[in-house]
């Protein structure tokens, strides 16, 4: 797992907010991989703080937090842990979900 720390990840994300603020951010959403099982969202995509493939996991809409469950060196594996994770969700839909930390908090 690649571990940034806090401080360069918030540079990161207000870096790409504002990106997406000025319509530039076609190439970070690309090649996401989106499913929705009810109210749950699966997102794989190139994260722009970490530069790797990542699921993240958003459990309802009023929830805005994401849980990050896995990181992947290629848009491959990206595929094959999107389809796992999806069907771990689909089977269980409670299934407890542990967030691996990229920022180390």
């Amino acid at each position: 797992m690649k571990r940034i720390s806090p401080i360069e990840g918030m540079l990161k994300t207000v870096s790409a907010m504002k990106n997406m603020a000025l319509g530039n951010d076609i190439q970070i959403r690309k090649n996401a991989l989106n499913s929705k099982i009810g109210e749950i969202v699966v997102d794989t995509c190139c994260a722009f703080d970490t530069n790797e493939w990542e699921t993240g996991i958003q459990l309802n809409k009023k929830d805005t937090n994401w849980i990050i469950v896995e990181q992947y060196k290629s848009r491959e594996k990206a595929e094959s842990g999107h389809i796992k994770w999806v069907s771990k969700l689909k089977k269980n839909p409670n299934l407890k979900l542990k967030d691996i930390n990229v920022w180390g908090l």
